[in-house]
């Protein structure tokens, strides 16, 4: 049987989060482990291949945040939560302008 390994992480000094945000911070760290440690995870040969043809691979996370009201939606991305929220808030706000979208 393997050893099982975890981890403890710091967070900032102050930090009051709510049990739903403890939760979405369990839940990224365990998708990062389970597409980090998976076999393939990293796909070497897929990156060679794009590189190969030219192009300049970069990957990262990204937050995705939404906002649905009756049929109208709005959909934007950042590298923080709150880069996200902040993009989200800036598109919803347009719906209140005539005209905008």
């Amino acid at each position: 049987m393997s050893e099982v390994l975890s981890m403890t992480i710091k967070l900032p000094d102050g930090s009051n989060l709510s049990e739903a945000d403890l939760l979405i911070l369990r839940t990224a760290c365990e998708a990062l482990v389970a597409q980090t440690c998976q076999p393939g995870a990293d796909s070497p040969g897929q990156v060679r291949a794009m590189a190969d043809e030219g192009w300049r691979v970069q990957s990262g996370l990204t937050w995705i945040a939404r906002a649905e009201r009756e049929r109208e939606s709005e959909e934007a991305v950042g590298e923080t939560r709150g880069e996200a929220l902040c993009r989200l808030c800036q598109l919803t706000g347009l719906h209140a302008v005539d005209g905008c979208p």
